[in-house]
């Protein structure tokens, strides 16, 4: 291997670690906001300049998470140039095209800038910037759009190689992403729980394995005459004494059932008769 090779090979490895450092971030275990922005800030400045996820929240509009900028006039500049460009060119219109086509846009030169209008304060602080080129990746799980990545570099031209980093950088955002949903839908699932309980005219319970309260309505605790709260992680016949122990043999008997039942789908319809 020759020396200009091994100087490509490592410029080519210090400009993807950042992005796979990120994609590890998100699996860290932190909060799916904090985990976000921190790989944003990862990828800053080895692989992008300025980098921003579009993401779709439960109302089916887009949310975004970016880097930020050290310099804020820059940033709120490219903001706005970037407000400007999807009011000329429909709202989203960028991350849409990336959705329904399912492959990165690579933008070697961002000459598509030129249209919009800037002020000449504005034109001069966009010439410091310097962009120069970017990239949008979609992300989809099973077919339905999660949003789209977007890099933007102040230094170099994104080309073909550059597309395998920003890829493994998305996939990474979008395992986030689809836990967020799934959070979502659990905190709305548990949202409709507690609006059943609270408005049910009977008394309502559950108990985890081990037959300890987890939930209680105000109805059951009143006709038990214990409050709620003296419920919550206790037994049946803790809260209820002998009367107690008869409603845990019920719950004891439909769990032991539960683990005897076979491990099967649906039964299948049973097979007709050709008369």
């Amino acid at each position: 291997m020759t020396r200009r090779e091994r100087e490509d090979e490592a410029q080519s490895m210090d400009r993807d670690a950042p992005v796979g450092r990120a994609s590890d971030l998100l699996e860290a275990g932190l909060s799916r906001e904090r985990a976000l922005l921190g790989a944003l800030r990862r990828c800053v400045p080895d692989f992008a300049d300025w980098c921003v996820v579009d993401y779709y929240v439960a109302d089916g509009e887009l949310a975004a998470v970016h880097s930020g900028h050290p310099d804020p006039a820059k940033e709120a500049l490219i903001l706005e140039i970037r407000r400007r460009y999807r009011a000329e060119r429909g709202e989203n219109g960028d991350v849409l095209a990336a959705l329904e086509s399912g492959v990165p846009l690579l933008y070697p030169h961002m000459d598509e800038i030129a249209s919009v209008r800037l002020s000449p304060p504005e034109a001069e602080l966009l010439g410091e910037l310097g962009l120069k080129s970017s990239v949008v990746v979609p992300m989809h799980s099973r077919g339905a759009p999660l949003g789209v990545v977007s890099f933007v570099s102040m230094r170099r031209r994104y080309d073909e190689t550059d597309l395998a980093a920003a890829q493994e950088f998305a996939a990474g955002c979008a395992r986030v992403l689809i836990r967020m949903r799934e959070e979502d839908a659990a905190g709305r699932s548990l949202a409709l729980l507690d609006a059943l309980f609270a408005a049910a005219p009977v008394g309502l319970g559950f108990v985890d394995p081990a037959l300890r309260f987890q939930r209680v309505n105000g109805r059951l605790a009143e006709l038990d005459g214990v409050r709620v709260e003296d419920h919550l992680g206790r037994t049946p016949t803790e809260v209820l004494g002998d009367v107690g122990e008869l409603l845990a043999e019920h719950c004891r008997r439909v769990l032991d059932l539960e683990r005897r039942r076979p491990k099967s789908s649906w039964p299948r319809p049973p097979r007709r008769s050709p008369a």
